[in-house]
């Protein structure tokens, strides 16, 4: 979706330190460790999905935290840091689904989780 990298304000990114640091090492390798985050949307009607991606585009580069992946340093003593990723893509981050009929949110949910 992107044209161009984007770097946003800091290309070198922030250092992960203190509690953070110590949690990021202890979930790296242990998958039931991660925090994933879904957002859900619940609409009347089928969004222009073009529109929907263009504009999530343009808030993620308003809010660069939104772009935002985490990098392991070389050096095992060194911090991890967020940094943005120039090359975030939308579209990779967006799914969308219709429950099927009558539709519920356990079902929803279900998939979500």
């Amino acid at each position: 979706m992107s044209e161009q990298p984007f770097f946003g304000p800091n290309p070198r990114g922030r250092k992960l330190t203190g509690f953070n640091a110590a949690t990021w090492r202890t979930a790296a390798n242990d998958p039931t460790m991660r925090s994933p985050v879904v957002g859900l949307f619940l609409l009347e009607r089928s969004p222009d999905v073009q529109a929907l991606a263009r504009r999530m585009e343009r808030l993620s580069r308003q809010f660069p935290v939104l772009r935002q992946r985490l990098v392991q340093p070389g050096f095992v003593f060194n911090s991890p840091r967020l940094v943005v990723d120039p090359y975030f893509d939308v579209s990779l981050h967006m799914s969308r689904l219709r429950a099927p009929e009558p539709g519920s949110w356990d079902y929803v949910l279900s998939v979500a989780r």
